[in-house]
């Protein structure tokens, strides 16, 4: 048996062919990839339990309305030992 281990952000990568523009995310971790995919979907306000610096960076760039429960300044990566490679 093979373990596959599939991004996070595989949920918001769907939502590239649905309209969601002026919607409202809520979200557990967000980083710069998500915030990205967030720009992408023209979402207007985003909820982050925990966010990167550089995914705060990029919502408020983009005018999108961010709060958040936590702030770090990177992501980790699955191994816990380094950031994450999104």
């Amino acid at each position: 048996m093979q373990l596959v281990l599939l991004p996070v952000c595989l949920p918001l990568l769907e939502l590239l062919e649905t309209d969601v523009s002026g919607f409202s995310a809520a979200d557990k971790v967000v980083g710069k990839a998500t915030a990205l995919l967030y720009c992408l979907l023209k979402v207007q306000a985003v909820y982050a339990q925990v966010i990167s610096l550089a995914a705060l960076q990029v919502l408020q760039s983009n005018n999108i309305a961010v709060s958040w429960g936590s702030q770090v300044d990177f992501i980790c990566n699955r191994a816990g030992d380094g950031r994450c490679p999104m």
